[in-house]
């Protein structure tokens, strides 16, 4: 069993050149695994991390409705770049095709070389939980993790409008388990998220869990209530027999690490 489980994931100013930072070493990377893995006689399954950024069509050139209810049916068009230039917030766009890409390699390749092997790909939106990794600063978090970390630190002033679906990390990864084991899953493609939730119910989730922390009570405009989207997850409900952590404890688990890593009182 191979899982192929990384891709750049940087959607900041770190990122100078989307097309050569994000979008080739995420299609390309994915494609070298999948060509490495015919090679291997034993291979039965590969599990692929792809994301709900390959599907959602959310801002970008031509946007879906803020409360759209997305299934595995579903891709990614609105980040495409026009003219090589990805639209606003670039890097954020780019991430978003990078991962629509890297994905549709996958079955392109299913298509045309027919491996002896199965393929499954895991679509999470925000996955939280605990860090495992060693951090030496803050600005090492993944981009999930930092976001909880600056609405709770005094770096957030306001809510970012909007909403997603959450998702604990440690789901994911059973998800990834799952996949491997279950047969009815080869040739699948999995929405994997637990509750959607608009950032204003996060932050008011987190005001509840956290009341000393000086998180944002509203959007930049004022706002305090958002559309919502939601996402049909019951195809993994089913054939994986997965359920999904409720966030309250994902959060506290998310931030118990800041406190672990000395960053939060």
């Amino acid at each position: 069993v191979c899982f192929h489980l990384a891709s750049p994931f940087w959607m900041d100013s770190r990122i100078s050149d989307p097309h050569l930072e994000l979008v080739a070493p995420a299609q390309q990377g994915t494609i070298n695994v999948l060509r490495s893995c015919v090679k291997g006689a034993k291979m039965r399954c590969v599990v692929i991390t792809s994301s709900f950024g390959a599907i959602m069509n959310i801002g970008g050139s031509k946007p879906w409705p803020l409360d759209f209810a997305y299934s595995e049916m579903h891709w990614n068009e609105t980040s495409a770049p026009i003219k090589d230039k990805f639209p606003e917030p670039q890097n954020v766009h780019a991430y978003r095709w990078s991962k629509t890409l890297a994905e549709k390699a996958v079955w392109d390749f299913v298509a045309a070389e027919t491996p002896r092997f199965s393929v499954t790909c895991i679509c999470p939106p925000m996955v939280l939980g605990p860090n495992l990794q060693a951090f030496s600063s803050p600005e090492e978090l993944n981009q999930s993790s930092l976001i909880i970390f600056k609405m709770l630190s005094g770096q957030m002033q306001h809510v970012m409008p909007g909403s997603n679906g959450f998702v604990d990390v440690r789901d994911v990864a059973k998800a990834h388990v799952l996949a491997a084991e279950t047969p009815a899953a080869a040739s699948q493609r999995y929405l994997c998220s637990g509750a959607t939730h608009t950032w204003l119910q996060v932050s008011r989730l987190l005001r509840e869990l956290f009341p000393a922390k000086p998180i944002p009570t509203a959007c930049e405009d004022g706002c305090i209530d958002q559309p919502c989207l939601t996402l049909d997850c019951a195809k993994i409900r089913h054939d994986l027999r997965l359920e999904f952590t409720p966030l309250s404890e994902t959060l506290r688990e998310q931030v118990g690490s800041f406190k672990e890593a000395g960053w939060l009182g």
